[in-house]
Formats: structure tokens, sequence, C-alpha cells
């Protein structure tokens, strides 16, 4: 990057450890929602004290997730849910769409397929060890069902991606450190989620919702969960002071833009249930 904010290129480590420059008269940046905030600000200079792109103070922040929540439901007769590939086979959107009469704005959908945790190494690790090992696993494996729940998250500032003090990869860069917090809407959202699909498990035949035995007390879910990898924090709009970048154009930079790897939605300034960014 030149005194004019051009790029012409980029210096990456190559294999044993020395800097290598690669030129060019386009520079693309596509690291995830946490490798490029991770890279930008690492990118200090006396010219760009606080990292690329960052005169707003908007790099890392506003970081949108995807919460979850998986509940799983014991049947009495067999469901043959380890049998197949590992997918998605049904989907609902009965709550997709935004109510606020429910509580919370945003929606969340669900997805229902074979799991893992369905597999026989899945339902002996979800069953209870010693004496009653075979036992628990017989009334476990092949009947139970998940069905899982994704949600849209709200951008709140106060999320972000920083670069860690302490931690640093083999090169001495620092590593990126997440810093979350769930909104009490999030947290609303996800036990509407987990409730209603209690119902429908329940209303279907379940005898029995599952709970994980490390956990003690809480149902058998992951509940507000993340997916580390398709996470938004880098905020895309025309107002260079509210935002990092125009249309993946870089503030207030020229020949380098920011885009998002598939299913990274890096630039975009909302959430969506299935995928970010926002389509």
């Amino acid at each position: 990057m030149d005194k004019k904010g051009l790029a012409g290129g980029a210096l990456y480590y190559d294999a044993h450890g020395r800097i290598q420059e690669q030129k060019a008269r386009l520079v693309v940046l596509a690291c995830n929602g946490l490798g490029t905030p991770r890279l930008l600000l690492n990118s200090q200079s006396p010219l760009f004290p606080d990292g690329l792109a960052n005169g707003s103070g908007l790099v890392g922040k506003n970081l949108m997730c995807h919460p979850s929540a998986t509940v799983m439901g014991q049947f009495e007769e067999e469901l043959d849910t380890y049998k197949g590939p590992r997918a998605c086979s049904l989907i609902s959107e009965e709550f997709y769409e935004s109510d606020p009469s429910r509580g919370f704005v945003r929606g969340h959908a669900w997805l229902c397929g074979r799991s893992g945790v369905t597999g026989p190494v899945g339902t002996a690790l979800l069953g209870t060890w010693g004496q009653d090992h075979h036992k628990v696993f017989r009334e476990l494996f092949n009947h139970t069902l998940e069905i899982s729940a994704l949600g849209d998250d709200l951008s709140q500032e106060t999320n972000r991606v920083v670069l860690d003090p302490i931690l640093t990869d083999d090169t001495g860069i620092p590593a990126p450190k997440l810093i979350v917090q769930h909104s009490e809407n999030t947290r609303r959202l996800i036990e509407h989620a987990i409730e209603r699909i209690k119902e429908l498990l329940e209303a279907a035949g379940a005898r029995k919702i599952l709970w994980r035995p490390e956990d003690g007390c809480l149902p058998m879910h992951r509940a507000t969960s993340l997916s580390p990898l398709i996470p938004s924090c880098w905020r895309m709009c025309a107002n260079a002071a509210l935002s990092t970048s125009t249309f993946d154009l870089a503030w207030p930079y020229r020949r380098w833009y920011v885009s998002h790897a598939p299913g990274d939605g890096s630039p975009m300034v909302s959430s969506d249930v299935y995928v970010t960014p926002l389509q």
C-alpha cells in the first residue's frame, strides 16, 4: 500500500518463513469474517496506525454469527435416522419471518436430517457409561431424531474480532480473538425455537426429550452456539463514517476490494438464517 492508499500487491510468509511479495494491479481480500479483520488490524504502519481501512474504527466490529439450537427426541419405533448421507432432508420456515409479538425480532428456520449423533458412535457417546451402557444404547440407537434451529443475529458493535494480546501464529503475528455476548433478543429467539421444537417432537410421539449427560440440567441442544465460519464483521454502506467499504471497495483506498468467501458475509450489514450475507 503506497502513500496514496493504492494497493500494489501483498506480502506473505512462504513455507520457509521468508517474506515474499506478490505484485498485483488489483487486490481482493477474502479471508472470511475472522481472517479479514485479523489481516487488516495486523496491517498497521505509521501511515495506518489502526490498521487498513479502519478510519471509521469499525473493522472487526458488528460481528454477526448464527445462533443455533438442537433438540433431540427419543421414540418407541425405529426411525432409520442413522442411514444415508449426513444431510438436511426437511426444512421448516414457519418461524422464519419476523414477528415482534413473540417477544423478539427476526426469526429462525428448522433443519431436520441425519446427524453424527444418530450414528453408532454418536449414540454411544450420548448414552451413559458403566453397567447400563448397552441397555441405554439399545434404547437410543435408531430411536432418536434431531431438529436444529438456525436463527438470525442482530448487529452489535460490542460483538467483535480483535487481535489477541498473547496468542500468535508460528510467524509471531497476533491471532484473532472473538468477543461475543448474546443479546436478549437472541436469547429469546433461541428459547422460542427450543420450546417450539420440543412441542413438535412431543406431538410426533417422542416419549422423551433427551438431555446431554455433560450438561446435567440443560436440554440436548447447543443453545446460542455460533457458526464461526460465517460471521459478518466488515460493514458495507455508502457512508465512510459508518462503514469500512462501499460495495466491497475499501474506504478510502483504491485498487483493492474486500469480498466474501463462500458462506461468509464479511461485508454485509445484516445476517440471514441460512447463509450470511442476506441474499
